[in-house]
């Protein structure tokens, strides 16, 4: 779906309630989509799992995502697989993962 495909995605999921799984695997959404992933993940109350192994994420991208766990405390399954995130982009998710209660 590329970059593009993920913003819309996450616009319309950040008052979504209804999904709990989001399968993105093996799509080029990058750092622009995990951006926007991560913004509706700071908004999003319905998704428990979210698979981005293999999406082309880098530090970026990770770090915006870590941003977005900080607040949500619904998803409780993150699949980063496969990824090019490097020790900033880990250091930002597992900064959120110590004050998140998902």
């Amino acid at each position: 779906i590329g970059a593009s495909g993920a913003c819309a995605l996450g616009n319309a999921l950040k008052m979504n309630s209804s999904l709990r799984e989001l399968n993105l695997r093996g799509n080029a959404i990058g750092d622009d989509g995990a951006m926007a992933l991560g913004e509706m993940l700071g908004a999003n109350t319905g998704l428990t799992a979210l698979h981005l192994s293999a999406c082309s994420i880098g530090d970026a991208g990770a770090s915006a995502i870590g941003a977005g766990l900080r607040s949500n405390t619904h998803l409780g399954s993150l699949d980063l697989w496969n990824n090019h995130i490097g020790d900033q982009g880990a250091a930002a998710i597992g900064a959120a993962l110590k004050t998140n209660n998902a």
